[in-house]
């Protein structure tokens, strides 16, 4: 796992060498840089040593000199691919070294490459010969990159504050990736918050001609592009379980010690008996747990413990207050880059596991995969919900009450016509569980109530957005979209965009071994209905782990710390949040209304829908803008330093 740089027409090794300092924690244990000066090309990396610790030194280049490469992540299937090209008589130097299988395997293929790779990873590779840069982003989307290319030149960089110290210019605010913020807790798309500088999406690669300064990017793998129905061996249920074996057994090679974060749910305790079952011994766990929140049955810690007992665990229980997440709050904002507005506690999470191991299994993307976040009480209704203007006496009388009281019905048959009716249905158990999206259906009136002039107006509102990924689905299958939009949206751009920074803030190297890509190909052949469940959520991967988790967890709902936001808020966060956001410092910014807080303080306190989570978004946008913006990236030792 490393931090990545590379630059294009602009050379200065004071700037760059800032570029590669400014990431250290990505990779503490190495670094190196390469200049080619007859390109104005510099490239650079910061290494954490993860597999072949002694001889993945980078920028690395095959035996030749041809190809060099700066490569963030893991290439887990690296040992098979290795195997083929030494049959080709390729001359590999390093012992287990997946950096120098992806140099053998570009002079082999080229950038076709690509569709042989199953990891996690980021690269930028220079080929002299071919005089140009390719590089791309893995398939899931687990590892960044960004970039930033104008008139003959280009940055590459794993994360946006090393594009800031490299280069000599001022970015602007993006407006649509702001309006995404407030509307996703997160940027979306290809934007960054930054105007001109964007993130390859998922999937996708560049190349960049260095003698015609052209600037290409494509789209080399889309999980949903070809959803063939499953075929096996008539036991999709043992056939399953065999393939996420085969997918442990590959995220767990490292020649370092690897730990599991340990929720109490589902995929965490399905990823530590399989990791169990294919023979990992000496398993760490570690589970997190809030002393001054009263969780109740909500609280994981018990559930946890027992997978812990079940399987013989080394387990670690960490045991902190909510104010400790407050304290840390300005260190997690320096390192997010982005302005973010969610969930926060993984931070505590990998900062523990780090004292112990250098690698961190999680669970993340056990819930895209096989349907959870609240969408199977709609999906059980979908043959009513995808056609509500046509099919309105369909509806039962108890459901229509239900539809109506929501202002579903209304909306949905209201004054913004047919095209929306889907989409409705869709984000309406999105914004369930994100109350600051609950009003996308007032999408207008609630840009008016946050920003101070109507440039919003001009730009594409979520509604738009969403169609559109819709509109892109290969099939008919509410669930298959569902999961779509959860792979283009939330999943990478909220979740693994939080995963990176908070276990790369700690030196950590965080897996996601549900989001193996022969593993989710696998899973996703797997008709909707079926995948997830038609009348309980994630009933099949509950079906496959029945015999091989504790009870207490296949029946349990799922939880997650509900931190105290409102509290926060109006009481231990106030002084600052009064700060941040007074009319003073508004109109200044020239971004928000002067009386935003004016505004939503009081619907916070009346307990008023989705209010806290709006005004939570604001605070944090508030001190990223002071903290990235104002402060140009300096970090003050304690939230009340603050200026």
């Amino acid at each position: 796992m490393c931090g990545i740089v590379a630059s294009v027409g602009n050379c200065n090794e004071a700037r760059f060498e800032a570029a590669l300092d400014v990431i250290t924690h990505r990779g503490p244990d190495d670094w190196g840089v390469k200049y080619f000066p007859d390109d104005l090309l510099a490239m650079g990396m910061k290494r954490l040593a993860i597999l072949d610790i002694n001889h993945g030194h980078q920028p690395m280049s095959d035996s030749e000199g041809r190809v060099w490469v700066v490569f963030n992540g893991e290439i887990f299937n690296a040992p098979e691919l290795r195997e083929r090209l030494e049959r080709k008589g390729y001359p590999f130097q390093t012992e287990n070294s997946d950096t120098e299988v992806l140099l053998y395997l570009y002079l082999d293929m080229g950038i076709e490459m690509l569709s042989e790779l199953n990891g996690m990873f980021a690269f930028c590779l220079y080929d002299k010969k071919q005089r140009q840069l390719v590089g791309a982003r893995d398939q899931i989307g687990i590892k960044p990159l960004y970039y930033s290319q104008k008139a003959d030149s280009l940055l590459i960089a794993s994360e946006i504050k090393s594009i800031l110290a490299v280069s000599e210019q001022d970015y602007a605010i993006c407006e649509q990736a702001l309006v995404d913020y407030f509307t996703f807790h997160a940027t979306q798309r290809n934007l960054s918050i930054y105007e001109g500088i964007h993130k390859l999406k998922p999937g996708e690669f560049f190349r960049y001609d260095l003698v015609r300064k052209t600037f290409e990017v494509e789209q080399f793998w889309s999980a949903f592009s070809e959803l063939a129905d499953y075929r096996g061996n008539g036991n999709l249920e043992s056939d399953l379980w065999e393939q996420f074996q085969k997918a442990i057994s590959r995220w767990l090679i490292s020649d370092v010690p690897v730990g599991f974060s340990l929720s109490g749910g589902l995929d965490s305790a399905a990823s530590v008996a399989a990791a169990s079952s294919v023979g990992h011994r000496n398993i760490h766990t570690f589970t997190l747990g809030f002393r001054d929140i009263d969780h109740g049955e909500l609280d994981e810690r018990r559930l946890a413990k027992e997978v812990a007992e079940r399987f013989g665990t080394n387990h670690t229980e960490m045991e902190i207050d909510s104010s400790d997440l407050l304290d840390e709050l300005p260190k997690m904002v320096w390192h997010l880059d982005e302005p973010y507005a969610g969930g926060l506690p993984s931070w505590w999470v990998f900062r523990e596991m780090s004292q112990y191991v250098k690698v961190a299994i999680t669970g993340s993307g056990g819930d895209e995969l096989f349907g959870n976040y609240g969408y199977g009480h709609f999906l059980e209704k979908d043959q009513w919900l995808t056609s509500l203007n046509n099919r309105r006496k369909l509806i039962p009388q108890s459901l229509l009450s239900w539809l109506q009281e929501r202002k579903i019905l209304e909306s949905t048959l209201g004054r913004e016509g047919p095209i929306s009716s889907r989409v409705r249905n869709l984000l309406y158990p999105v914004a369930q569980r994100h109350p600051a999206v609950s009003d996308h259906f007032n999408y207008a009136r609630r840009m008016e109530d946050l920003f101070a002039d109507d440039s919003h107006r001009k730009l594409e509102s979520p509604e738009v957005f969403i169609q559109k990924l819709l509109d892109a689905s290969p099939d008919g299958d509410l669930r298959n979209s569902i999961a779509m939009l959860s792979f283009e949206t939330q999943l990478p751009e909220e979740f693994l965009f939080m995963t990176d920074r908070f276990s790369m803030a700690h030196s950590v190297e965080a897996r996601v071994p549900f989001l193996d890509r022969e593993f989710v190909e696998f899973a996703l052949r797997i008709p909707g209905k079926i995948r997830t469940g038609e009348h309980a959520q994630k009933a099949l991967l509950r079906s496959v782990v029945r015999d091989k988790i504790p009870d207490s967890i296949l029946n349990a709902k799922k939880r997650g710390f509900v931190l105290p936001y409102k509290k926060w808020l109006t009481e231990d966060l106030k002084p600052i949040l009064n700060r941040l956001c007074s009319p003073e410092r508004l109109k200044e910014q020239g971004i928000f209304r002067e009386d935003f807080l004016q505004r939503h303080e009081p619907l916070v306190k009346s307990s008023q829908a989705g209010a806290e989570v709006r005004l939570w978004s604001m605070f944090m946008f508030q001190l990223w803008f002071q903290i990235h913006v104002v402060n140009r990236g300096t970090v003050p030792d304690r939230l009340s330093d603050l200026a």
